[in-house]
C-alpha cells in the first residue's frame, strides 16, 4: 500500500541504525517458519479490511519436517472504509455480513523444500443491509455463495534464494 510504504521509508530514513525490509505475507510466513529469529518486529500495512478474529489455531509437528495446522476464524462486518471510498461517497467497500472459516494446513521442511497446502473454507451469513463491494451490489438478505480457498507452495533453495510455483484457487 503506497501510503503506508512512504511512512516506513521516512520512520527508516530518522532511524538508519535500525534495518527493514519489505515482504509479500506468503514469503514472509515462509521466512517465518524457516528462520523465526530472523524478525523482532513485524507491521502490517493493510489495515482497512473487515476484522479478523482466529479464537482456534492448533498446529502439531508431526516429525521428519511435516507440521499441520487446523484453525477456525470469524470475520465480523464493521464497517471499514477503504481510504479510496470517499471518492465514492463513502460507500463502505467491505461485506456487511458475518464469515466463518475453518481451514487445515500441511507442510513440509527441510533444508532445501518448503511445500505447503492450505485449506479454508469460507461460510458467509445473510447481509445484514445494502451491501457494495467491489464483487457484489445487493439488498438486505443477500447471500454471498460459500467459498473453498486453497494455497499451494512450493519453493526449493539454492543458496540464499527460493524459487518454486505458488498458486491459490477459489472455488
Amino acid at each position: 500500500m503506497p501510503y503506508w510504504d512512504r511512512r516506513a521509508i521516512a520512520v527508516g530514513e530518522q532511524f538508519p541504525a535500525v534495518c527493514w525490509d519489505k515482504y509479500h505475507a506468503d514469503i514472509l510466513t515462509a521466512l517465518f517458519a524457516l528462520s523465526p529469529d530472523r524478525f523482532d518486529v513485524v507491521v502490517g500495512s493493510n489495515l482497512f479490511a473487515n476484522t479478523t478474529f482466529t479464537p482456534i489455531s492448533l498446529s502439531w509437528s508431526l516429525g521428519k519436517g511435516f507440521f499441520t495446522d487446523l484453525a477456525f476464524t470469524v470475520v465480523g462486518p464493521d464497517g471499514s472504509r477503504w481510504p479510496s471510498s470517499a471518492a465514492l461517497g463513502a460507500v463502505n467497500l467491505n461485506p456487511d455480513y458475518w464469515t466463518f472459516a475453518p481451514g487445515w494446513a500441511i507442510s513440509y521442511l527441510d533444508a532445501n523444500w518448503l511445500l505447503s497446502a492450505n485449506f479454508r473454507y469460507y461460510i458467509n451469513t445473510a447481509s445484514a443491509g445494502v451491501t457494495m463491494s467491489l464483487f457484489i451490489a445487493g439488498r438486505s438478505g443477500f447471500v454471498d455463495g460459500n467459498l473453498l480457498f486453497g494455497d499451494f507452495t512450493a519453493l526449493y533453495k539454492i543458496g540464499k534464494w527460493s524459487f518454486g510455483p505458488v498458486r491459490h484457487i477459489v472455488n
